[in-house]
């Protein structure tokens, strides 16, 4: 079985790349591109390690 911990954390970060792309959609600033480009870089992090735990 997944970890629910783990299915929650990857909802957060989505939400969080969501909004971001909504917010620099909305307003063009350079500084929500780049937070958008930290949660999705964690993002990937994060699932690495998921998809690594199913070896």
């Amino acid at each position: 079985m997944v970890n629910d911990k783990v299915l929650d954390r990857v909802e957060v970060l989505s939400e969080k790349i969501a909004s971001n792309c909504k917010a620099y959609k909305e307003t063009g600033n350079l500084n929500t591109l780049a937070t958008l480009k930290s949660v999705v870089e964690l993002t990937l992090k994060e699932m690495e390690g998921f998809v690594a735990s199913f070896d």
